[in-house]
């Protein structure tokens, strides 16, 4: 670890990720009921550009980075 430190890298607590809003909740639920029909042609021709992952429940544990 000493020698990690002499690099300038340090270990911290990772920022808790955000909940989704109601809004966000909506619109996720809306999209999926519209796709829900779509078959294996139309979902290879989509493209997800904006990935992000989420915390969707409580986790009181410390996570280190």
């Amino acid at each position: 670890m000493k020698e990690f430190n002499k690099l300038g890298l340090y270990h911290r607590i990772a920022r808790k990720k955000p909940y989704l809003t109601e809004r966000q909740r909506i619109n996720r639920f809306k999209f999926a009921t519209n796709c829900e029909d779509f078959g294996f042609d139309k979902w290879s021709r989509i493209l997800f550009s904006d990935e992000m992952g989420i915390q969707t429940g409580s986790n009181d544990r410390k996570v280190w980075v």
